[in-house]
């Protein structure tokens, strides 16, 4: 999923997730498909989807204009595949959409994870500065969550609006996460604020966040972040895009000293290093009196991919001890023409998960420094800390038919090698079972070979695709297919 939090998060929720009786250490289980509500037994149909929510819980308060901040959005209708045994080796595929009757599939449940749960915005009276504060919604459940609406509770403060929503009803995958962004601006009358999340997890089906403000003393020190909220948009991976912020010392008559700027946690994870703040700061930073301290923040994305998080700022501010500044940026891949070697994979069946791994020469599979997959999706290779020769995942899809892309934009001289692992064939309770892959492989945008597709039977089927000289470009076939038996989380601890 990504480097810093997000590839830290992704691997502590599988952990959790293998450590929950799934002997088969895979991917999240899907809802059923559906044409009406009459074939959800328990739920509705939205989107050719069975979710546990009726429609009377579809909130309005999203902005369908504004930008997706996570997760993905409900899928189309799709047909039920049929089960396969493939556990026990048997190759027959009983026809579309028969539904066993005498299986039961736990399916687990999703489970909303907000954070904060509540946050208090400081200001100085008659100071028009408005402040902005993104929440976090995080799915840490087996199936996927639904967010339905969004809203302030009955008698909130008109001084909290929402600033940016995702579209909804949103769906959230397991480790996937959404952003809403709250905005304060000072006016009468004061008050609290509670926002509203529904959703379809069954034992928080509306989780509430509460917001505060409270009045700064004109005489003491006084810190206000201008803007609180900085929004890098999409940066090429590797590429570094700059955006300004200030430390302001709001109070009219006294000094303000800066001690520390930290990096928010989240399950003990930082906030990724993608994110800088230059030029480094020596401390402690004394500000005088309604002066400003100037500052930028770098993004420089390792993956394709969201990363979100803030920085605290520590000061003598008695009222606003720490201070944070939020950071959200999107990387996205660089085009083909500018990448040395390309792998794409894709495969044929829905509701499963196959995964690709680029080998560094002489690596084994599952090598967690030299083995690019999902658990390890930008290892530094060869010259540290240069991106250009590190291979980066763009995607883990682990639902079905792909792509997924393995990308390295200057490969160093060796042979690499390309090999497809069959993680799961099933997705939140159905059963995806045999599947055909196929792998492609270009340099600097022109295709230079074609493999597959070829039949993964059931999970743990490993193919050795190929492999790949450098930077002469000879590809030499491999083929085998095989049990492989063994994976490995790459855990960052």
């Amino acid at each position: 999923m990504k480097s810093g939090i997000r590839a830290a998060f992704l691997s502590l929720l599988l952990v959790l997730a293998a450590c929950s009786g799934d002997p088969t250490g895979g991917g999240p289980m899907d809802t059923l498909s559906c044409q009406a509500d009459e074939d959800c037994p328990s739920g509705s149909c939205v989107a050719g989807q069975c979710v546990a929510f009726t429609p009377s819980d579809v909130g309005t308060a999203a902005d369908e204009s504004a930008p997706d901040a996570g997760g993905a959005d409900l899928p189309g209708p799709t047909d039920l595949p049929g089960q396969d045994d493939a556990s026990t080796g048997n190759d027959t595929v009983p026809p579309p959409d028969t539904t066993p009757t005498d299986v039961v599939v736990d399916l687990g449940s999703p489970d909303i994870l907000v954070d904060p749960l509540q946050y208090t915005f400081t200001y100085l009276p008659g100071v028009s500065n408005p402040q902005t504060k993104n929440v976090s919604i995080y799915n840490q459940g087996k199936t996927a969550l639904v967010i339905t609406k969004l809203e302030w509770k009955e008698l909130s403060s008109p001084e909290f609006k929402f600033m940016a929503l995702p579209p909804l009803p949103k769906k959230l995958n397991p480790y996937d996460q959404a952003t809403v962004t709250v905005v304060f601006q000072e006016k009468s009358p004061h008050g609290p604020a509670v926002m509203r999340i529904h959703s379809n997890d069954p034992d928080t089906p509306v989780a509430e966040v509460q917001f505060n403000s409270q009045s700064k003393a004109g005489d003491q020190p006084c810190i206000s972040i201008t803007p609180s909220y900085l929004n890098f948009g999409q940066v090429v991976r590797g590429e570094t895009k700059s955006l300004p912020f200030q430390i302001v010392n709001c109070s009219s008559s006294f000094p303000l000293t800066v001690t520390a700027i930290k990096r928010s946690k989240f399950f003990g994870m930082e906030l990724t290093k993608e994110f800088q703040i230059e030029p480094n700061p020596t401390f402690p930073i004394a500000i005088p009196a309604n002066q400003a301290y100037p500052l930028n923040v770098t993004y420089t994305p390792g993956l394709a991919g969201m990363d979100s998080g803030y920085f605290s700022i520590v000061s003598t501010d008695p009222a606003t001890p720490e201070a944070k500044l939020d950071v959200v940026g999107i990387g996205v891949p660089p085009p083909l023409e500018e990448i040395g070697l390309h792998i794409e994979l894709e495969w044929d069946t829905d509701n499963c998960d196959v995964d690709l791994h680029f080998l560094k020469p002489g690596a084994d599979l599952f090598d967690c420094d030299n083995d690019c997959f999902y658990a390890n999706p930008n290892p530094d290779w060869d010259t540290k800390n240069d991106f250009l020769d590190d291979p980066f995942l763009d995607y883990d899809d682990v639902d079905g038919y792909g792509p997924e892309n393995t990308n390295i934009s200057e490969p160093k001289p060796g042979t690499y090698k390309v090999v497809m692992h069959y993680y799961n064939d099933s997705y939140e309770g159905t059963s995806g079972g045999p599947t055909n892959a196929t792998v492609r492989v270009y340099s600097y945008g022109q295709l230079l070979q074609t493999f597959g597709p070829t039949l993964l039977k059931n999970t743990d089927k490993t193919w050795d695709v190929c492999t790949v000289d450098w930077p002469s470009a000879v590809i030499k076939p491999l083929g085998q297919v095989y049990d492989h038996g063994e994976t490995n989380m790459c855990l960052p601890w």
